[in-house]
């Protein structure tokens, strides 16, 4: 039933494969987001990832083909996620290449999180807590925050449970509205123009039961954050977006095509304001633009020196 109103209502999915595996040792599954030279498939191994299990894995496999063959027919799935944050994961690129081979027409985040794949669509970073500037695209593949957000504000009566979970804990909405609106402000619009991020998801849209990380309550009824100041951070972004084509599209024209489209997506309950800019301007692919030094100091750099400057394709 939820694919079949995510296929109706054109919501596209990404779909995670359950990810197995015998219990590891959290230190494992923390290193890579703390130094980025361990941010790689060849520290992963059966042993450290809790995989030496060999029928473990075969049913891994197994249940992987299920999935694919079973949800075919839903074009509302546009990527499957077949490891995520290390958990269980295992011959990363072989997966993406034999899942790859089965339904081409998907994308695959062979690693969402952390142990980056030789072989996947995806540069994926999940990143709460964590610096995640350091690390690199090695690959040059599109950049996807796969995670962010995870800050976390309980409603009274509106909650599953007693305990609350979060990567940041705020006191109050207005504390909650502040890093929400930094975060797209500071980080994300700053990864777009510097270094060609491609999309962000943010955790979550709803409390679930064990985590309190939701913009609207557990029932839905309770909207966390200021949605007055939202709608303000929502002017400067597309805003922002504009301006970058007006600049860089169309340099030396007067005129110049610029289609703004809006709809609102419908879920569970929930709305999701959708906004996108299409131009026919020249083409301009921030992966081919060298990394920006974020370790010169500020001060000494030149106006619209952060790597890529306002550039946005």
């Amino acid at each position: 039933m939820f694919y079949y109103y995510a296929d109706k209502e054109g919501v596209l999915l990404i779909q995670d494969f359950p990810c197995g595996g015998t219990p590891y040792k959290f230190l494992n599954v923390v290193l890579p987001r703390l130094f980025a030279s361990l941010n790689d498939e060849k520290h992963t191994s059966y042993k450290k990832l809790s995989r030496e299990d060999e029928l473990g894995r075969e049913e891994f496999k197994n249940e992987a083909f299920y999935y694919l063959n079973s949800l075919y027919n839903h074009p509302s799935i546009v990527v499957y996620t077949i490891f995520n944050e290390g958990w269980g994961q295992f011959d990363s690129s072989y997966f993406y290449s034999i899942l790859k081979e089965k339904d081409p027409s998907r994308l695959y985040d062979t690693a969402s999180g952390w142990y980056e794949a030789y072989r996947s669509d995806f540069y994926s970073l999940h990143t709460y807590s964590f610096p995640n500037m350091k690390r690199k695209n090695k690959h040059n593949r599109a950049y996807l925050m796969s995670e962010i957000g995870g800050a976390a504000l309980k409603v009274d009566n509106h909650s599953y449970f007693e305990g609350i979970f979060g990567h940041h804990l705020c006191k109050d909405e207005e504390k909650l509205t502040r890093y929400y609106k930094d975060l797209y402000l500071n980080t994300v619009v700053s990864h777009i123009k510097n270094r060609g991020l491609i999309g962000s998801i943010y955790t979550q849209i709803a409390d679930c039961e064990a985590e309190y990380n939701g913009i609207y309550s557990f029932d839905r009824e309770v909207l966390k954050i200021d949605s007055e100041k939202i709608k303000d951070q929502i002017c400067v972004s597309v805003e922002e977006l504009f301006t970058n084509i007006v600049s860089y599209a169309y340099p030396d024209e007067s005129d110049g095509k610029v289609v703004i489209s809006c709809r609102v997506l419908v879920e569970a309950g929930t709305r999701t304001l959708q906004i996108s800019l299409k131009d026919w301007g020249i083409p301009y692919n921030p992966l081919k633009q060298p990394e920006p030094d974020f370790d010169i100091p500020f001060e000494n750099r030149a106006i619209g020196g952060r790597g890529i400057g306002d550039g946005v394709g």
